[in-house]
């Protein structure tokens, strides 16, 4: 099977020393081995998460964590407001539905962000009644960013939690948790943290865990209290995915090492080229406000970024992703969060360009614009 080189929107390529750590024999979890690891894992993701609360480790996806979070803080009947303008978004919207929530929808289009003052105009009439907000940081359907610390702003004024999926944003934007006011948050291991999937982390501020001791939704599996009660004595309440916990280790290890101000900068260095590559192809971008972790790049007119995909990969050995839902065939997604290198985006870059000269959708180059951004020598 040859090696395909992976530039998705997660799962994202994993370093060859987080690889060696995964292949390393296992180790059993109710042992003062592994809960010395879990709790400099815990310290590690307290200082990604930029928090004193302490971060809990789940054996689920990101999903499962946002699952956890809401029933964690809610009540059967009680109303949730939710801002969706992807994929992702409007999961908040399914995940509220199926406990039974009121649901107040602030939908925008896909591509589109939220404008803090959108946000406090929604608060103040339609979402008067909803206790917290549900958002999503970077909207993985579409590129977009949303202002997180902004609307947080905006609902702390309003008196709502607010709650967010900071799943493919964390590790490539910063994430401030206490200094922004964030009362929830969630992620995955599988994005910008470099690990395989299975592990999600979520963080609760004190105005939560005071939510949550009112808060009567089932849960069992997903009870984070017994979770904090837990990880307050470095174990789990249920078995963990011990190798991802032990990797990760490693993983916050490579970005402190890096600096975490840096490993933001070279996302954005990478985002920037990226789009530069957009603009010398004469194509669009999606998002209004991008973020970091991905480019979404609209299919020419008359195209289906289908075959693009298909090309690349078949002919180049490059994964990238394609439009989802209504914007499927319409758009295509290069992922760059993570573990990449300059070298990787000029790769795919040139890659990308030669797929769309064999299909007629532009025969520019976008080396030098690329060259110029990675170099700095881009005004």
């Amino acid at each position: 099977m040859s090696q395909e080189r992976l530039f998705t929107p997660g799962p994202t390529p994993i370093p060859p020393s987080v690889l060696e750590v995964l292949a390393k024999p296992i180790i059993h979890h109710r042992t003062a081995e592994f809960q010395t690891v879990l709790a400099r894992v815990t310290a590690g993701l307290m200082r990604v998460f930029k928090t004193k609360q302490p971060v809990l480790s789940l054996t689920a996806s990101g999903s499962g964590g946002l699952e956890a979070a809401l029933v964690n803080l809610a009540s059967p009947g009680e109303t949730v407001a939710v801002l969706h303008a992807g994929k992702f978004g409007e999961r908040w919207v399914k995940i509220a539905r199926a406990y039974g929530l009121k649901v107040v929808e602030l939908a925008n289009r896909w591509g589109e962000h939220f404008e803090p003052e959108q946000v406090a105009e929604f608060l103040a009439g339609e979402a008067k009644e909803a206790t917290m907000l549900l958002m999503t940081h970077s909207e993985t359907s579409t590129g977009v960013l949303n202002d997180l610390e902004a609307i947080a702003k905006v609902a702390r004024t309003h008196n709502k939690l607010v709650v967010a999926d900071v799943v493919t944003s964390l590790g490539v934007h910063p994430i401030e948790f206490d200094a922004w006011g964030l009362d929830a948050v969630i992620s995955g291991s599988q994005k910008g943290m470099m690990l395989p999937p299975g592990m999600a982390m979520v963080a609760f501020s004190d105005r939560a865990w005071e939510k949550n001791k009112s808060a009567t939704l089932p849960r069992f599996y997903l009870d984070l209290r017994s979770a904090r009660d837990n990880i307050n004595k470095n174990s789990t309440p249920f078995t963990p995915p011990v190798p991802v916990v032990l990797a990760m280790e490693e993983s916050i290890r490579l970005m402190e090492e890096e600096g975490l101000d840096n490993v933001y900068a070279r996302h954005a260095r990478h985002a920037n080229a990226c789009r530069a590559a957009v603009k010398a192809f004469g194509l669009e971008m999606f998002a209004q406000r991008p973020s970091n972790g991905l480019t979404a790049v609209r299919t020419p007119e008359g195209k289906d970024s289908t075959e693009l995909v298909k090309n690349l990969r078949e002919q180049h050995g490059f994964r990238i992703a394609g439009g989802q839902a209504p914007m499927k065939g319409k758009l295509f997604r290069l992922g760059h969060m993570g573990y990449y290198n300059d070298q990787d985006i000029r790769d795919l870059i040139q890659a990308v360009g030669t797929v769309m000269a064999d299909l007629g959708w532009s025969s520019t180059s976008a080396d030098e614009a690329v060259n110029a951004v990675l170099t700095g020598a881009s005004s």
